[in-house]
């Protein structure tokens, strides 16, 4: 029993020390934010500090290095600023001139797609036409020995074959006939639809070009106004911290103030 209670009086001590220990870091807390709280109103106030005059100096010097810093980056914000819109007048320049080669570009692609599929039919045209009277050439010569084999024979049979062989020669040769204008015409229409295929595949790369030496020129002009908006974010990082840092050494400077004051 004497053991449990010497623990429950031991463990009430160390709770009192702790409450005190506590307690007493709030008040040092709060008499420090009393104190910098006096040395922030006498030096608002321009009480006089020449009994002070290192505090004086030092709280001097930090506030004029705080306004240097609040100068320096309004300044970097004025320059970020006037960056973002010229970065954003870049990328409408360039869009525009680029536009102004697609409105032309565009027509002579869709003609230039028209002439490939010109020349591309006419080449197939020729293709399917000279396979076909090569067919024809053949299957006339088999018929004209047929009918000449067949005209020979008396038979009714063979007269009857004859006539029919006779009849598909007709037919074979009006088709050959009607072919062989076409197979010329379309030899004829092909140099020219090959011609203004070149002419527009020339003239298309050439807008391509142009298009791609924009969007070369945009891409380094971008570049060196994101390098200089790069550098602003730079300093201007680094001039929050020094702010950070001034503030903070202003803050110990005050409440040094406040101590001497006090």
């Amino acid at each position: 029993a004497n053991f449990l209670s010497e623990g429950f009086q031991e463990l009430g001590r160390k709770l009192d020390r702790s409450r005190l220990g506590r307690a007493m870091r709030q008040q040092d807390a709060d008499r420090a934010v009393a104190l910098a709280a006096l040395g922030q109103k006498a030096w608002e106030e321009k009480v006089e500090l020449g009994t002070h005059a290192g505090h004086r100096d030092l709280l001097s010097g930090l506030d004029a290095r705080a306004g240097e810093l609040s100068q320096e980056a309004a300044r970097l914000e004025i320059e970020k600023a006037a960056l973002d819109n010229r970065r954003r007048a870049e990328l409408e320049a360039f869009a525009a001139r680029r536009k102004a080669v697609e409105v032309v570009k565009s027509p002579i692609d869709v003609a230039l797609r028209e002439a490939r599929t010109r020349r591309s039919a006419a080449e197939q045209s020729v293709k399917q036409s000279e396979s076909r009277l090569a067919a024809l050439a053949g299957k006339l010569a088999g018929l004209e020995r047929d009918i000449t084999s067949l005209s020979s024979a008396a038979t009714p049979e063979a007269q009857q074959k004859a006539a029919a062989a006779q009849a598909e020669r007709s037919k074979l040769a009006a088709e050959q006939g009607t072919l062989q204008p076409t197979l010329a015409a379309a030899r004829t229409a092909l140099p020219g639809h090959a011609a203004q295929e070149t002419r527009l595949a020339a003239e298309s790369q050439k807008h391509a070009a142009d298009i791609a030496v924009i969007d070369a020129e945009q891409k380094a002009a971008i570049g060196r106004v994101d390098a200089e908006l790069s550098r602003v974010r730079t300093e201007t990082q680094a001039a929050s911290q020094q702010s950070g840092a001034v503030g903070k050494e202003r803050g110990a400077a005050l409440l040094a103030l406040g101590k001497a004051l006090y």
